[in-house]
């Protein structure tokens, strides 16, 4: 009933039977683990976090989860698209309309026709919107889909990326 308040969330390392150890990278600038480069982008949200561009093999995937771009000024959404630029593919905090981003401003989500609008000509293949929201459906969220995918159409052929929901369990392969 209360597994999201304390003691238990968050966990605390005591707790744990594994030994946990970690080594703090700074952020913004690239790191080379195997064949991966990553490299890191503070994100605007409540709390802190983090977005992860990884390259390997010719391919890019950006991840950013959480973040709040609706309201921030033109210079602020810059490093946004500069880290996306080229990718081939970007996981994006966007399954809200305008309404759904404004109900929740501050808690760190985004709608996705902002995100149309910073990733237009900045060369992403592809756009998938996603963030859990219990107190949302599938259909509310491909409600949200087919009116992206309209104002899509107001804008030029190859200027804005293909955009899919994140399906539970789906694979994509990436620089194919």
């Amino acid at each position: 009933l209360h597994q999201q308040m304390s003691p238990w969330c968050p966990a605390h390392f005591e707790f744990m039977r594994a030994t946990i150890t970690f080594e703090e990278i700074p952020i913004d600038q690239p790191v080379e683990i195997g064949p991966f480069k990553i490299t890191s982008l503070k994100l605007h949200h409540p709390d802190e976090n983090l977005g992860y561009r990884i390259e390997a093999g010719g391919a890019s995937f950006v991840f950013l989860s959480d973040t709040e771009i609706t309201g921030l000024k033109i210079a602020d959404l810059k490093p946004y698209q500069e880290f996306c630029r080229g990718a081939d593919l970007v996981y994006a905090d966007c399954q809200y309309d305008f309404r759904g981003a404004w109900e929740k401003v501050t808690w760190g989500h985004s709608n996705l026709y902002n995100w149309l609008d910073i990733l237009r000509g900045y060369g992403v293949k592809r756009l998938f919107c996603g963030h859990y929201d219990p107190t949302s459906n599938d259909e509310v969220v491909e409600q949200v889909l087919e009116k992206a995918k309209r104002y899509i159409r107001t804008m030029a052929p190859g200027d804005v990326p293909e955009v899919e929901l994140v399906v539970e369990g789906r694979r994509t392969q990436l620089g194919v």
